[in-house]
């Protein structure tokens, strides 16, 4: 307690003050334990993180107990903190991947959500609609901080959708991405309500339990013997801590100490378990950064609806998953998205359209134009095949010869359709003006990238040096290595 704080009072009067706060943040506390709210999840709970999906193998299986613990891997600093039951990514390593994601709920009138959290270096929370992760005016993402803190988020303009919470490390997070290789969060609870019809959740300050349940027995008369009083539950919270007994309360304690340098944390004040933190020190330096592939996660799948216009507002029938009904109306029997099987079906014996589509593009790159002339549209909307026999002869070859694009480009340009002149006759421009059936060879416009690398080439500083990362339009590499910014 601050001497400031009690210039115009005794320390009875000021002792007392905060007695009566504390007991006012209790009844805070009790109520939020008690009240009903629509959604509600405890973190530290076994059962309610059971109905959570986590990823990585930075986060455990079971939650955590309290008295957990963080080792600082640089810098003269020895803990990270020391923490009360809950979910943390970093315990081991905070290079370890971990997201972590709710199940989804139904948003019924105007709410809000609060996420009990902590973390750093880039980790965010976030709230996702529709499973589709966004960031922007309505869609936002925050950042954890090192210390206890509830984020807020308004989901009044929701009301009707489907949503879902999301917590993540700086490199895994769905498209906002982010470099820091050590990265962390922590999180002991998730709360949504009606908006306009409950107070948030308390602030919390369980970490002072500790020290006003011992007041009661003793109550300091004087700053001497609130010091002693600290001092005093201060080793029964490091007794606690030891004996592997340690309360939420007494760990939350604990971290508080230790932020405030109250603990000694600092590697020359540690002699005795200085030659251990290095140890581990050298043991997490040989962890591997995971490289992270983009892609989508099986969780619990279900069906889509129609939405009518495009309203996502206005959802219709749900249509099942499967494939295409022209050529197997039969809905997938899984539990998952069907991505395995829309793979398999892709590639079936009796789907012949996987590999026209494919012939198809090929030879839309060779001769300008596609034996469909709509390539993004094999469609009712499409264009028709101008030598629907020719599309399908090549097609099954392809299918024969291994799936081999190289194979296939090579059989075509050997061809002597490939090899005619680009001379027309004067039939057949007044039969065929635009050369559909490929009477005489089509000119065409040399690409932009092709005249780059000519032009390279001819002055003698293309650098022929394959593979690596993208490079800047001013760097000398053939132009399939340039960076190309859509946005």
């Amino acid at each position: 307690m601050n001497k400031d704080v009690a210039e115009n009072m005794t320390f009875a009067q000021a002792w007392q003050l905060r007695v009566e706060e504390h007991r006012e943040n209790l009844k805070q506390r009790k109520k939020h334990r008690e009240r009903e709210y629509p959604w509600r999840w405890n973190l530290f709970s076994a059962d309610d993180y059971k109905q959570w999906f986590p990823y990585g193998t930075g986060l455990p299986e079971e939650p955590t107990r309290a008295g957990e613990f963080a080792v600082e891997t640089e810098g003269d600093i020895a803990l990270t903190g020391i923490y009360p039951s809950g979910i943390y990514s970093h315990l081991l390593s905070a290079k370890h991947t971990a997201r972590l994601t709710s199940p989804n709920w139904k948003l019924e009138g105007e709410s809000e959500l609060w996420l009990r959290v902590i973390g750093q270096r880039g980790a965010t929370t976030r709230y996702v609609v529709q499973n589709y992760p966004r960031n922007g005016t309505v869609y936002p993402v925050r950042n954890i901080n090192p210390q206890w803190q509830w984020h807020k988020y308004d989901l009044a303009y929701w009301s009707g959708d489907d949503i879902h919470i999301e917590l993540t490390t700086a490199r895994d997070a769905p498209l906002l991405v982010k470099k820091d290789p050590k990265s962390w969060f922590g999180v002991r609870e998730a709360v949504l309500f009606k908006k306009g019809t409950n107070k948030p959740p308390a602030e919390p300050r369980e970490y002072l339990d500790p020290v006003f349940d011992a007041a009661v027995v003793s109550p300091p008369q004087s700053f001497d013997d609130l010091a002693s009083l600290y001092v005093k539950v201060l080793s029964t919270a490091l007794q606690a801590w030891k004996d592997d007994n340690i309360t939420d309360a007494q760990a939350l304690f604990l971290g508080a100490c230790l932020e405030q340098e109250i603990l000694p944390n600092h590697l020359e004040d540690l002699e005795h378990a200085k030659k251990l933190l290095q140890r581990y020190r050298e043991l997490e330096a040989e962890i591997t950064i995971p490289t992270r592939v983009p892609g989508l996660e099986e969780t619990v799948a279900h069906n889509q609806p129609l939405y009518l216009r495009g309203n996502h507002k206005l959802p219709g029938q749900e249509v099942p998953r499967r494939f295409l009904e022209a050529i197997d109306p039969t809905s997938y029997e899984t539990t998952q998205s069907g991505r395995r099987q829309l793979a398999e079906d892709l590639l079936r014996e009796d789907n012949p359209l996987t590999r026209r589509v494919i012939i198809n593009r090929i030879w839309h790159h060779l001769f300008g134009s596609g034996i469909v002339s709509s390539p993004d549209n094999f469609g009712r909307l499409g264009d028709l095949p101008t030598h629907p026999e020719l599309l399908d002869y090549l097609a099954t070859r392809f299918a024969e010869n291994g799936w081999s694009i190289k194979d296939s480009i090579r059989f075509i340009l050997t061809s002597q359709t490939w090899q005619m002149s680009s001379r027309a006759s004067v039939k057949a421009r007044e039969i065929d003006p635009d050369n559909r059936w490929l009477s005489h060879a089509n000119v065409r416009r040399l690409e932009a990238e092709a005249i780059r690398d000519s032009l390279l080439a001819v002055s003698g500083v293309l650098q022929k040096n394959m593979y690596g990362a993208p490079v800047d339009g001013n760097t000398p590499r053939r132009s399939v290595y340039v960076r190309v910014k859509r946005n």
